[in-house]
């Protein structure tokens, strides 16, 4: 990879795991809006920042 193609790697591939996820919690929550959605989802990515962070 080029250093250019790094550097674009992570936020696509952060990108692609959102997108994963979103699809985990709309099966989860299938009733619940996407805004509600995306918070769900920021929250988890808080979480997981707040728990990366304790190590």
């Amino acid at each position: 990879m080029t250093p250019k193609e790094k550097l674009l790697a992570g936020p696509r591939l952060f990108d692609f795991a959102c997108r994963i996820a979103l699809d985990g919690i709309r099966n989860q929550f299938p009733d619940v809006d996407e805004q509600r959605l995306r918070q769900i989802l920021a929250e988890r990515v808080e979480l997981g920042r707040r728990l990366e962070n304790t190590r």
